[in-house]
């Protein structure tokens, strides 16, 4: 609209002809959209490297996917020339959407930011081909009916998907897994998608009394958004009124100095879920349970360093002028201690620097992912050994995720043993004061504890989200690797799993504090409960 007004103005300056109109328009568009695809895209890129979750979701970092069709309609040229170069363009495209298809995970690499670029602009190519003739042409298959179909339903499909998605996540406490359920999802997202395009979208466009005055369409269209802002403002407004009622509980629960806050609560046998009478009261504000997490500096932009690089980031969270350093080294579950590590040494002499990586455990062995492409672990973790050992701090405390798809070597009890010992071993020559942190239980199934906490506030039914000890088997079988290969080399072991979990179970919220701040990372303010048991695991002289 922008463009129109701005080409309606140099017209009525004027007497031009149409042709000159629809190239001011298409020249004042195309620098509208390159402004704002490179706005976006920026955004999106920083977004992405400050790992801020929702900008997977938000307009502002996703819309300058949707800028470069707007830039490509202001371009494209005839559609008829080139033939031979158009087939070799639509290849190209395809194979770049195929490549996205095939090699993204939820895992690596970041998304949207810069890997985006590879589907978004493949998506472009293909569609700046355009329609093309002889051998090696995708026109038979751009022309068979159920591609056409999914083409024309393809935004209807857009939005249809997620609702899916998150509806069967709801409905079955996971999200789908599986060929069978893949397609299952995808299925009814496609029959929705048929017949809101049928049923809604085609006899809306198509109503005689929108048709009749351009002036309707505009007064509906209006009225329409209108409707959607004010129905979505609700649940925002709601849910604000819902943080404030719940932040002032827990104001009230701070000043009331009340005893057994988080794992002081939970003992072998036992845990005590709230304080006498404070039932329901939970920290953090569980809609906000995301955001209870370590923060790192501006100057440590990257940390962890992302599952591509092929360095660990390296950044000092504590007394930058200490004469003593206590090395963090690891992935983001050693990520997770960091501020129980910056309350063990406030007013100590103790440096902390941590040096950590996504999804990489401090292991010399490829991970299954790794040995996909999908991951960098192993050089970044040499890197890592060759620096501690020139730099030799004073302590070095390594934690992992315990991962599970390790292949199993000759003469290993546990898959992935010898891989962690190969990386132990050259700190402990060295002569590196090296421990060991045990792992954190994790649920097999990517079950989102807060929300399951949320589902379940109103009822006071949290039992329904606690981890029983065969949610937590496969993963804490796999921990055991890791305490295998620190017995061997020699290193201080200190296992963590009584501060989570009593004989029966690992519940989710002790002591009124919420364990977990997603499906498997603790929460900082759980983790700062546990600032005395790491000052009597780790003893560090003053």
């Amino acid at each position: 609209m922008l463009a129109l007004w701005s080409t309606r103005r140099l017209q009525n300056r004027g007497r031009h002809s149409a042709d000159v109109f629809r190239r001011r328009f298409r020249f004042i568009a195309f620098v509208l959209f390159a402004v704002v695809c490179l706005a976006s895209f920026v955004w999106s890129v920083v977004s992405v490297g400050a790992n801020d979750p929702a900008s997977y979701f938000i307009t502002p970092t996703r819309v300058w996917e949707l800028g470069i069709g707007g830039l490509l309609a202001c371009i494209l040229g005839d559609p008829q020339r080139f033939n031979g170069a158009r087939k070799v363009m639509a290849i190209v495209g395809v194979v770049a959407i195929g490549v996205a298809c095939v090699t993204y995970s939820g895992e690596a690499p970041a998304f949207p930011g810069a890997s985006a670029l590879i589907p978004t602009l493949g998506a472009a190519t293909l569609i700046a081909a355009g329609w093309t003739t002889g051998l090696g042409s995708l026109g038979p298959i751009i022309n068979w009916k159920p591609v056409q179909l999914v083409g024309l339903w393809s935004y209807s499909l857009y939005l249809w998907h997620f609702p899916v998605v998150v509806f069967f996540h709801e409905r079955n406490g996971r999200p789908a897994e599986g060929i069978s359920e893949f397609i299952a999802v995808f299925a009814v997202s496609i029959v929705l998608a048929m017949l809101s395009f049928y049923y809604v979208e085609q006899p809306l466009r198509v109503l005689p009394f929108l048709k009749k005055h351009n002036r309707r369409a505009l007064i509906a269209a209006g009225m329409s958004m209108a409707v959607t802002c004010a129905v979505a403002a609700v649940p925002f407004a709601s849910h604000a009124i819902e943080v404030e009622r719940e932040t002032r509980k827990i104001e009230e629960l701070k000043a009331g100095n009340v005893e057994g806050i988080g794992s002081a609560s939970l003992s072998k046998t036992s845990f005590t879920r709230f304080a006498e009478g404070y039932s329901g009261t939970i920290l953090p504000v569980v809609s906000r349970a995301i955001e209870d997490r370590p923060y790192y500096p501006e100057d440590c932009p990257a940390t962890p360093a992302e599952p591509e690089t092929k360095t660990a980031a390296e950044c000092v969270m504590a007394n930058p002028d200490g004469s003593k350093t206590l090395a963090l080294v690891g992935d983001s579950h050693a990520s997770q201690w960091v501020p129980a590590f910056q309350e063990m040494l406030k007013g100590t002499d103790w440096k902390l620097v941590v040096h950590l990586h996504y999804s990489c455990p401090f292991s010399l062995a490829e991970r299954g992912y790794e040995t996909n492409g999908r991951l960098e672990c192993s050089e970044p973790n040499k890197k890592t050994i060759e620096k501690l050992k020139d730099e030799k701090p004073d302590r070095v405390v390594i934690a992992n995720m315990p991962a599970t798809d390790f292949k199993r070597q000759k003469g290993e009890k546990r898959p992935g043993q010898t891989g962690y010992a190969d990386a132990m071993r050259p700190l402990v020559k060295a002569g590196i004061d090296l421990t060991v942190l045990g792992a954190t239980p994790i649920r097999t199934t990517k079950v989102n504890i807060p929300d399951c906490v949320a589902k379940h506030q109103d009822s006071g039914d949290y039992a329904k989200c606690d981890l029983s000890l065969d949610d937590v088997s496969e993963f804490r079988e796999a921990g055991r690797a890791v305490e295998d290969a620190s017995k061997k080399v020699g290193a201080k072991y200190v296992d963590v799993w009584e501060k989570f979990c009593t004989e029966q179970e690992c519940p989710v919220v002790v002591g009124n504090v919420l364990v977990y701040r997603d499906h498997n990372h603790v929460s900082a303010t759980y983790v700062k409960t546990l600032t005395p048991f790491l000052q009597d695991q780790l003893r560090l002289e003053s």
